[in-house]
């Protein structure tokens, strides 16, 4: 059977925390040894620490700091992981494309041209851009366009998509995780994780 804690006994000489118990096992009223205070509502071991001096629970800010610093990373975490592509085959192709686009920009000087890209794709073996262009290449020839222009074109389109997503979702948890220790008591802390605004978006 198990017993839930309602109650913190101490000791009345120097307020040491003795143990907790149900109200049932409270010391009798009048023990010159022994004393007890209700726990607070919400009590939780993992985020409160007993006071000595105030002889009663209190949340530990150290403890509430970190736990909302696990939830605000877990938040980030999922919010980059579905931006940045889910893992497996999906992932992997995603990566692939990507080089594919630096690629193509290696291609010519800085400032090039799309036509001067296409020159000097053109001028590759057919086995080098086959290498470096086999996504970009399937894809133009599926949608029955000449060059891989436009297929580098989405694959860069989508990189800057998830890139911008990303870094959105960096800076609004590096913030937030920051308020968060910037605050000093375990409720301001609270608050501090609370305003944290997932849907910023920068001007």
């Amino acid at each position: 059977m198990t017993v839930t804690s309602e109650i913190a006994v101490f000791a009345k000489a120097d307020g040491a925390l003795q143990y907790l118990a149900a109200k049932s096992a409270a010391p009798k009223s009048g023990d010159p040894k022994l004393g007890s205070v209700s726990l607070p509502a919400g009590y939780d071991a993992a985020l409160w620490e007993w006071s000595t001096a105030k002889r009663q629970m209190l949340e530990s800010a150290a403890q509430v700091q970190a736990m909302l610093i696990d939830q605000i990373n877990a938040e980030r975490e999922v919010r980059q992981m579905t931006a940045m592509t889910a893992g497996g085959a999906k992932k992997a192709v995603y990566a692939m494309q990507q080089a594919e686009v630096l690629a193509w920009s290696g291609l010519g000087a800085a400032g090039a041209t799309t036509t001067q890209l296409i020159a000097a794709f053109n001028l590759l073996p057919l086995t080098a851009r086959k290498q470096k262009f086999y996504f970009a290449m399937m894809s133009a020839e599926k949608r029955g366009e000449t060059s891989i222009a436009l297929a580098i074109a989405r694959f860069s389109a989508g990189a800057a998509s998830s890139n911008y997503e990303v870094a959105r979702v960096e800076a609004i948890a590096r913030a937030g995780i920051d308020a968060v220790k910037a605050a000093t008591t375990a409720s301001a802390k609270r608050a501090a994780a609370a305003g944290v605004d997932w849907s910023w978006k920068p001007a």
